[in-house]
């Protein structure tokens, strides 16, 4: 028996609950002794785990409560604290690329510009490019609530927190809508009404979705811009939007100017750069970040003082990485697989000139994310500590750099960033280098053991950490590549979102394989047809229509045809306003009917239905049929197709765990 056998228990479960989880998991199997002590107080145990692992905020924290934090089916049914430690030390790994995602998608709807999700309400919120708003259940892609493109503008940017959706008017102003199931009498004493135009499209949407209950949005105010803006992000309560030389800072609550922070354009303490273009605004409780074309700069909310600016043009070296994308080529051999990526310390002075982009900051507060426009991100640890001198920024600062090296040289102005994310202790980033997701700090989470730190691991952590101080940026940061996303199509992903357990894009759905990277994955919901023309929605729309309508009505749904295959696989389809049955093809069984586009299972072709009495019923596709009798004719689906146009649809990488 051991010395500390001979301790009270009390100090026992005192000294275990400092031990990682994978060390428990050991402990366990040391002699009969500890199996007996670790099954007997298990659940206190564990429940220590799931503390020193941040999978709970407190120790007081009562399993059900801390089960009912989570989304999703993978902590469904568990019941007991070691069964929580397993599947969120799980839900790391799988981030990390230690095990498997799933790849689902939403393909509905094929003009997505802009995604917001609410997985606690089940919510799939998309503005698009041809106009309009939609609210989707997240599991079944269900149509629940929509504005048309009539009243949301093309290309509208929104956002969303805690039940409140905003998105933008050509004329500058801000609309504010609000879950109808969160609503109440306190509406009434808003400082900005919703107009009469609100009011008549909540009342439209109401009867054309009076079928669903769930996602329901109604007006709760119209925000007055007191000058013209550009860049706009809401983070409940506050709504920050900027203009040439102010941000103006909104409680949607009560639809009241609260803050406004000027002169943010000024060169301030002598210098004599400017912050330039604004491309981003992030804000929190207390601060207001603005990403410009000549500085990155903080401005304290409250006092209106600018507390931290980085120059596009830095004048001392900060720490930076770069990553080993050669891991994300030899390895991978799937469609989606998450791929760990080694990152190596950068040699050389990174003196080249910043664009900021975007950036975030944690939910925590204390860690900004910064991303610049030429396949570089900045990670500032504890920002704070550089607002009050206690530390210097490029100390404060770790630079990763998506880039392939080449020669100790590196190549810039080919790659570009494209998007930016954080959530839940994790960044997402989209270049046109690949996807990437990066944990920033993999030791708290359980991913690196006692082993780990001498470097004997294939989790993608940074090689020879130790030139990196531990109180200065992140040496557990933990890296890693989602396979299968084609780079020369990566700039056109115009939106990135993650959660816990999720990450969303928006995705060209023809690009997407048809077989995903498990036997046993979930399909994606692919539609029985698929709208290809704007113009034919909104002929649809002005009829009074809905879409969900239209996915049950072949009647509605008739198409124009061009009158001969292109030439050109990759031509646009031509459209005609009177149809003619393609010479070179087979006549059509019957002389009446109707005809119409579809899309084909994964979106990759283009074909041609036959619907000779206009009925759904009974009609379903099959490659045997040549078309013979009454329902679909399926000869032009197989030997004729034409090449679908670029239609982004949202994309999904889930990391839950399976159950």
């Amino acid at each position: 028996m051991s010395r500390l056998d001979l301790l009270p228990p009390e100090l026992v479960l005192h000294v275990l609950a400092y031990l990682p989880f994978q060390s428990l998991y050991s402990l366990h199997l040391v002699s009969r002794y500890w199996q007996t002590f670790v099954i007997a107080n298990e659940s206190s145990i564990y429940h220590h785990a799931a503390l020193l692992h941040r999978f709970v905020s407190s120790v007081e924290q009562p399993l059900p409560e801390a089960v009912a934090t989570h989304v999703g089916q993978y902590m469904k049914e568990v019941d007991s604290w070691k069964a929580y430690c397993q599947r969120s030390f799980q839900l790391e790994r799988n981030w990390a690329g230690q095990g498997s995602a799933v790849i689902k998608t939403y393909p509905s709807y094929f003009d997505i510009h802009r995604i917001k999700v609410d997985e606690a309400l089940g919510l799939l919120i998309t503005t698009h490019r041809d106009g309009g708003i939609r609210v989707r259940n997240l599991e079944n892609d269900e149509l629940l609530w929509e504005l048309p493109w009539m009243y949301v503008r093309e290309y509208a940017h929104c956002e969303y927190d805690q039940g409140f959706l905003i998105f933008d008017r050509l004329d500058n102003q801000k609309e504010v809508w609000r879950l109808v199931l969160d609503c109440d009498d306190a509406q009434a004493s808003l400082k900005s009404q919703p107009d009469q135009a609100q009011i008549a499209a909540w009342q439209r949407a109401e009867e054309r979705h009076e079928h669903t209950s769930q996602g329901h949005f109604q007006p709760w105010a119209l925000l007055q811009m007191p000058e013209q803006t550009t860049a706009f992000r809401f983070v409940y309560p506050t709504l920050a939007v900027v203009a040439l030389d102010a941000a103006y800072l909104w409680d949607v609550r009560s639809g009241e100017l609260v803050h406004t922070v000027r002169d943010i354009q000024d060169p301030h303490g002598g210098n004599d750069s400017t912050l330039g273009i604004i491309r981003y605004v992030e804000v929190n409780a207390s601060y207001i970040f603005l990403c410009g074309s000549s500085e990155f700069r903080v401005f304290d909310r409250q006092c209106g003082a600018l507390v931290l600016r980085m120059s596009s043009k830095p004048t001392s070296p900060m720490k930076a990485v770069v990553l080993d994308l050669s891991a994300a080529t030899q390895m991978a051999r799937q469609y989606g697989q998450i791929v760990p990526l080694k990152a190596s310390r950068v040699d050389v002075l990174m003196d080249f000139p910043m664009t900021f982009t975007g950036a975030h900051v944690s939910s925590s507060g204390r860690d900004i994310a910064i991303m610049l426009g030429d396949d570089r991100i900045v990670l500032v640890r504890d920002f704070e500590r550089v607002i009050k001198s206690e530390i210097s920024l490029h100390e404060a600062s770790l630079e990763i750099n998506t880039t392939i090296p080449t020669e100790n040289s590196y190549i810039f102005g080919r790659e570009k960033s494209v998007y930016l994310a954080f959530d839940s202790g994790r960044v997402g980033l989209v270049t046109t280098s690949g996807v990437f997701t990066f944990t920033l700090d993999a030791a708290f989470h359980g991913l690196l053991g006692p082993r780990s730190f001498s470097g004997q691991t294939s989790l993608g952590i940074i090689e020879d950490s130790t030139f990196i101080s531990a109180d200065t940026s992140f040496p557990y940061l933990v890296s890693s590549s989602i396979k299968g996303f084609l780079s020369h199509k990566l700039c056109d992903v115009s939106c990135l979102q993650m959660t816990r357990t999720k990450l969303f894009l928006t995705w060209d759905l023809k690009d997407i394989p048809k077989d995903n990277n498990t036997d046993d994955a979930e399909e994606g919901f692919y539609p029985a047809w698929a709208e290809d023309r704007s113009s034919a929605v909104r002929r649809i729309e002005s009829e009074g229509l809905s879409e969900a309508e239209i996915a049950n009505s072949v009647e509605i749904i008739q198409w124009e045809v061009q009158q001969s295959a292109p030439a050109d696989p990759d031509e646009t389809i031509a459209w005609q306003d009177e149809p003619e049955w393609p010479d070179t093809l087979d006549s059509p069984p019957s002389d009446s009917g109707s005809w119409r586009f579809g899309v084909d299972g994964v979106g990759s072709s283009v074909y041609l239905e036959f619907d000779e009495d206009m009925d759904d019923q009974g009609d379903e596709f099959d490659e045997e049929d040549n078309g013979a009798g009454h329902g679909l004719w399926a000869g032009f689906a197989r030997d004729n197709t034409f090449d679908v146009p670029d239609r982004p649809i949202v994309c999904c990488v889930d990391f839950s765990p399976r159950v």
